[in-house]
């Protein structure tokens, strides 16, 4: 079944405002994706990544 009374040119006038906040939020996404997945982040100049060291773990003799 279909409707009975389409009027094309008011349903576009209707769905304009929601489509477009659709589009904007699918191109804003893609832009954070793509600085996401771009983005590197490296230490700063003349500092080394420090090393963490952890102590060996306890043995447990059994008699």
């Amino acid at each position: 079944m279909s409707a009975p009374d389409t009027d094309l040119k008011k349903q576009e006038k209707r769905h304009f405002g929601p489509l477009l906040g659709i589009s904007a939020g699918l191109v804003l996404a893609i832009v954070l994706i793509g600085a996401f997945v771009f983005t590197q982040v490296s230490p700063p100049e003349g500092e080394e990544a420090e090393s963490v060291e952890t102590a060996p773990a306890a043995t447990v003799e059994s008699d």
